[in-house]
């Protein structure tokens, strides 16, 4: 007998979406009865370009064998399409072709300003961060929660004034306009902890610098007028609405991070780390642009030691934060493990992303040491996936079931404490043939505590590899609905 692959593969795509269609009327009927509770604290942490094979990946690295993160455990779990404003996911025409992930022009790529900007304010975009394409101002989640009287924050493994941070808390209408955001953040948002690298006096190896990387263009993220007002305590607005100015403090040094993450507080505090300063776009790094070679296995070139790990950081706002009685919302970023994947640097990659699960695992004890998950909602995700990365000779004929595991080949565990059998695919030519560009793939979604279940509420459809999957508003929408 001749069997016809395309109409087996089409049948099976018609049987899938049949059985989408009854799945999403299963969710719609339990999203009626979700009620949202108040959560006191809401803690959003995302690594950024990170699939869910760059996952994966990592939990191969760390462990040999997948499932073994902290978040794999938790009891909420979906996929995430990505898409910027005018764009779209077809779980069908995604799996159908391999090329199909690289998107098309009509933003169904996404970059990370847009990714973050829907997380940050549950609107779509296609232009810088926290605007609309017509370049009126959204409303953040910062602002909602400094509001609703809690305390806000963002942390990142970049600059503060980057994409990711920055869709969270500022409004800029292009998105590398840093100037304008950090003197946002700084001078006039809400903010209580805003922590980040680049610091002007210290090169990517965290060495001191005799003259400083300041600049009044666009060259460097500080002018030296604003780091010396941060540095003299002469920084700050009336965040709290007292009519008292609340100044920041300065925090830099390694040191500084961990005795921060303990003990008393000052109510704001400004972290920049001692590196990253001589960063020319912007972007600012703790770790990622340290000397050694960059396309090696990870940890071959030991993280530096002045630098603060994501941890560090991670616990240090939260021990700000935690000060106010009515809770907080954080945001929290591993930034690099993006760049990793846009240089095909899996070592890198896999590197930044350790460092975000051990970040994972800390903010997790503080929750069940010092909270409760009947208080706290927190939350594990991605802003988009970059680099297309599966098993090696990938994309190699034609699809003829959904997700085909001969064309769409899965990375190759090679065990623990070995890099796994990964090649990213998505090569965009504009920069050169080693730098890969992100994908209109889903990536994943973990939550639990308080009001987890609401993400149920949110689903927009069925996906035949990933399963159910909600868009990236939908973060906003669960946690605007969980800071009552």
């Amino acid at each position: 007998m001749v069997v016809n692959k395309a109409r087996l593969a089409k049948r099976s795509m018609l049987l899938i979406a049949l059985v989408a269609v009854l799945v999403l009327s299963m969710f719609a009927a339990t999203a009626l009865a979700v009620t949202p509770q108040n959560a006191k604290n809401v803690i959003v942490m995302i690594a950024d370009g990170c699939g869910y094979n760059t996952f994966l990946a990592g939990n191969y690295y760390q462990y040999g064998e997948a499932g073994k993160q902290v978040y794999d455990q938790f009891p909420t779990k979906y996929a995430v399409s990505t898409y910027a404003f005018g764009g779209a996911y077809n779980p069908t025409k995604f799996w159908s072709a391999f090329e199909n992930q690289l998107g098309t022009a009509t933003h169904e790529v996404t970059e990370s300003n847009m990714a973050a900007t829907a997380m940050g304010t549950g609107m779509k975009t296609n232009i810088g961060v926290g605007v609309n394409p017509e370049l009126d101002w959204y409303t953040n989640i910062v602002e909602i929660a400094e509001g609703r009287g809690r305390m806000t924050g963002v942390v990142s493994t970049q600059s503060f004034a980057e994409a990711t941070p920055a869709g969270f808390s500022a409004h800029a209408n292009d998105r590398k306009a840093l100037k304008t955001i950090i003197e946002q953040q700084l001078r006039k948002s809400k903010l209580d902890v805003i922590m980040g690298p680049q610091n002007p006096w210290y090169n990517n190896n965290g060495e001191l610098q005799t003259n400083p990387f300041f600049s009044d263009t666009s060259k460097y993220l500080w002018t030296e007028a604003t780091w010396n007002d941060l540095k003299d305590g002469k920084l700050g607005n009336d965040a709290d609405g007292d009519g008292e100015i609340e100044y920041w403090t300065l925090i830099e040094s390694r040191e500084d991070f961990q005795a921060m993450m303990t003990g008393d507080t000052p109510e704001r505090v400004a972290g920049v780390a001692q590196c990253g300063g001589e960063d020319k776009v912007g972007s600012g790094y703790t770790q990622f642009y340290r000397t050694g070679a960059a396309n090696d296995v990870p940890f071959k070139i030991p993280f530096l030691e002045s630098s603060p790990t994501l941890t560090e950081m991670s616990l240090a706002a939260i021990n700000v934060l935690d000060q106010d009685p009515d809770g907080f919302f954080l945001m929290v970023e591993g930034a690099n493990v993006d760049y990793g994947c846009h240089f095909g640097w899996m070592g890198r990659a896999i590197e930044e992303l350790v460092d975000f699960n051990h970040a994972v695992e800390a903010v997790v004890e503080w929750v069940e040491a010092n909270s409760s998950w009947d208080e706290t909602l927190l939350v594990i995700t991605s802003d988009h996936e970059t680099g297309g990365f599966w098993g090696p000779d990938a994309g190699q004929g034609e699809v003829d079931e959904p997700a085909d595991p001969d064309v769409w080949v899965p990375i190759v565990n090679n065990g623990k404490g070995n890099l796994p059998g990964a090649v990213a695919y998505n090569h965009f030519w504009a920069y050169g043939p080693d730098f890969y560009w992100h994908t209109n793939a889903l990536v994943p979604l973990y939550a639990q505590g308080v009001n987890a279940d609401l993400f149920h509420t949110q689903v927009k459809g069925m996906d035949p590899v990933r399963g159910a999957y909600i868009d990236n508003t939908g973060i906003f929408n669960v946690a605007e609905m969980s800071i009552r």
